[in-house]
């Protein structure tokens, strides 16, 4: 049995401490790029860790194109992320205020007494909300934002010890053949790569050029034919990719790397294969040291490799002008976005949800105008109406088309919302 079935008995493991000339270690971009969004001192904990085994590493060409090509996004992220959610913290608290002065003027109570307790409640409210805001950005906003060093590039010695790393890159005829039989494996649902069918954008590099969702699959490639060197038994990859067509999965638990993966290598490369995330590679190369997980698992930003290139952005910019000449009169789409996103991801079903909460919403107050027309002057309930049909139809095509959709664009159609609902409320007082 295990002549036959190798890749289900292999060694699943392997020791860092005393690592084999004949085993090769390669960083997924989303590895690299990751470090970026660690604290200081877990950056520095996972670039001492790599220097450990420097000898051993090995990165695919496509890993270090689509590392460098997104480099500088990821840096000026982190360093507009505090801006942003700072902005994102106090407007939820303003909202909150808000909504709740919202609230108490729709309360039954008509009186001038009770317009004055309302108004108190208001002051009071505002005030101590406000102390509790300040506190928090003084200290606990102020402690996470610390963590990070934004004005050091933490890779940039790093970079240099990877320099004689990279492999060379594909020729347009291999990454051709490499997407046409792409197509077929991804029909299949052979791994890896196929999980990112659905993406439509292209990357131009390098006098290169291939659709993006091949990229999985060409780094694949890369290191199938850089583990053919007889001098290579064991192949490592470190990852933070978490997605199936990687990783074998029973129910919610990850079992390891998909079998398929590891047959092919073994017949191609006659090498096993090994697949660890970052935590795992963090304890197993510093084992006197790490002995709890220090990267966040659950924060599911840009775990994929779902960053746009200068390519994609251009292909988004000629998506977002299609769309506009669609439903010019609805979709106001921002020139803006944060995830290139598969139709499937945890992202675009968190922000599928959210829309489907802002369509029945939007469907429950449309019914009320209507049940209340005897009670509204026509041009009140024909323009009320009129606009949450638009947004309705907004939020169908927003639904259909959730691959371009961000957080900001929600947001946007959340608070339109809102203030349709407001008003149609004070006007119908």
């Amino acid at each position: 049995m295990r002549k036959k079935f190798r890749e289900f008995y292999n060694n699943d493991s392997i020791n860092f401490e005393n690592l084999k000339e004949d085993v090769l270690i390669v960083f997924d971009t989303n590895t690299l790029l990751n470090i970026y969004r660690y604290s200081s001192a877990t950056s520095d904990t996972f670039i001492k860790s790599i220097k450990k085994v420097e000898n051993n590493i090995w990165i695919p060409y496509q890993v270090g194109m689509e590392f460098n090509l997104n480099r500088k996004k990821v840096m000026n992220d982190v360093k507009k992320a505090p801006v942003i959610f700072k902005e994102d913290f106090e407007n939820k608290i303003d909202n909150l205020i808000n909504g709740v002065k919202n609230d108490l003027g729709n309360y039954f109570l008509k009186s001038i007494d009770a317009k004055e307790i309302k108004n108190q409640f208001i002051i009071d409210l505002t005030s101590q909300l406000n102390d509790v805001k300040e506190k928090i950005l003084q200290n606990n906003f102020v402690s996470l934002s610390n963590l990070v060093d934004t004005e050091r590039d933490k890779l940039t010695e790093l970079i240099d010890t990877l320099d004689d790393k990279v492999g060379d890159p594909s020729t347009q005829k291999e990454i051709t053949k490499i997407c046409e039989e792409g197509a077929n494996r991804y029909a299949k649902e052979i791994p890896p790569g196929y999980m990112d069918k659905k993406k439509g954008v292209f990357t131009y590099f390098n006098g290169l050029e291939f659709e993006s969702k091949y990229g999985d699959l060409i780094v694949w490639e890369q290191i199938i034919n850089r583990a053919k060197d007889p001098s290579i038994n064991t192949v490592v990859i470190i990852t933070d990719d978490s997605k199936e067509d990687w990783w074998y999965k029973i129910g919610i638990e990850t079992v390891g790397p998909r079998a398929e993966l590891k047959n092919e290598l073994i017949r191609k490369a006659n090498a096993d294969l090994i697949m660890i995330n970052s935590n795992t590679f963090l304890k197993q190369t510093n084992i006197e040291e790490v002995t709890e997980d220090l990267v966040d698992e659950s924060n599911t930003y840009s775990r994929e490799r779902n960053i746009p290139s200068t390519g994609e952005i251009q292909y988004f910019e000629n998506r977002i002008e299609d769309f506009a000449k669609i439903n010019p009169k609805n979709f106001k789409v921002q020139q803006r976005f944060l995830f290139d996103l598969d139709s499937d991801s945890e992202l675009a079903s968190d922000l599928r949800l959210r829309l489907e909460e802002l369509e029945k919403s939007a469907h429950f107050y449309l019914i009320n105008v209507n049940e209340q027309k005897e009670y509204l002057p026509n041009i009140i309930k024909l323009v009320v109406t009129n606009k949450l049909q638009e947004l309705i139809e907004e939020i169908e095509f927003l639904k259909e088309n959730i691959e371009i959709v961000s957080y900001e664009k929600v947001d946007s159609v959340e608070n339109n919302l809102k203030h349709l609902i407001n008003s149609y409320i004070n006007l119908s007082k």
